[in-house]
């Protein structure tokens, strides 16, 4: 069955020690809150900060939103449901504007699963230790949620032990590394996993055009554009602009057919964006 990609849905969480608040804008005129968002994705351990603003907001609602406080972000269309763009902890929360008849208010998150993470960990493994094992332990001896991990070397180990003395997501990108794969943030889960193999978040999209005069089309809203700054021809990259689609993010699989540019390629980065401009996801993919 096709679902049709209008009817924008989104909807901001917001947590709080008693009370999780939920705002809703649904395109319709039942809905009143206007919501815009900018919410980048990277094959980067680092903590991309995310932008939302909301309109006409009561003063109370407004006191709500307090550094520290968790946030999520869910967005999609009537027909398929929503799903989670990202969540994190609110990292600033600026003045709020006015047009003269609307006001918006905004607020700034970092993304991330966990509230408090140790800075440094101090553990040691002895000969013969599995990096797989090794990144575990530093994630739980931090306190980091470890989404998936899959090393494209699954028996890479240390033979004559090893000393994770240091901040934790560098000892975990470095282990990574010798396993053969990349440690990045998915919507604010840290994952372990081989950018470079078409497996892993496989979400079963499938992207063409539109064609004058011809039904169909399935959010490709421009030809793909070449990256043409690295000469490394495995660091290339594509351009991709669609329609919003909640399922993409870092290491994503998608299926891509153009008469410039096809095939089943994996998202390295890209960025969910609402404003009155348009509804849309754009996706830096490995050519």
């Amino acid at each position: 069955m096709v679902s049709y990609l209008y009817g924008r849905r989104v909807e901001v969480w917001l947590e709080t020690a008693s009370k999780i608040y939920k705002f809703y804008y649904h395109q319709t005129e039942n809905y009143s809150f206007g919501i815009t968002f900018t919410i980048p994705f990277s094959d980067s351990t680092t903590a991309q900060t995310c932008e939302v603003g909301i309109m006409n907001l009561s003063k109370s609602h407004r006191r709500l939103f307090k550094k520290g406080r968790k946030v999520r972000v869910y967005a999609g269309y009537a027909e398929s449901g929503v799903g989670l763009l990202s969540e994190g902890f609110i990292s600033s929360v600026p003045p709020y504007t006015s047009d003269g008849t609307n006001t918006t208010f905004t607020f700034n998150f970092k993304e991330g699963k966990d509230a408090k993470v140790k800075k440094k960990v101090n553990l040691s493994f002895g000969a013969g230790t599995n990096a797989s094992t090794i990144i575990r332990r530093i994630a739980k001896e931090a306190g980091i949620t470890l989404g998936t991990l899959n090393l494209a070397k699954p028996n890479a180990a240390y033979k004559t032990g090893y000393t994770a003395k240091g901040k934790p997501l560098t000892l975990i990108k470095a282990v990574a590394k010798k396993g053969g794969s990349k440690a990045f943030r998915r919507r604010g889960v840290l994952c372990v996993d081989d950018l470079t193999k078409a497996n892993g978040h496989k979400e079963h999209l499938f992207l063409t055009m539109h064609q004058a005069g011809k039904h169909g089309g399935t959010g490709l809203i421009a030809y793909p554009a070449y990256n043409e700054d690295d000469d490394d021809s495995s660091k290339k990259t594509v351009e991709l602009q669609m329609l919003l689609q909640y399922q993409v993010s870092v290491g994503s699989v998608i299926e891509v057919s153009n008469e410039y540019f096809s095939g089943t390629k994996r998202v390295q980065s890209g960025q969910h964006q609402c404003d009155d401009s348009g509804f849309l996801t754009t996706a830096e993919v490995y050519a």
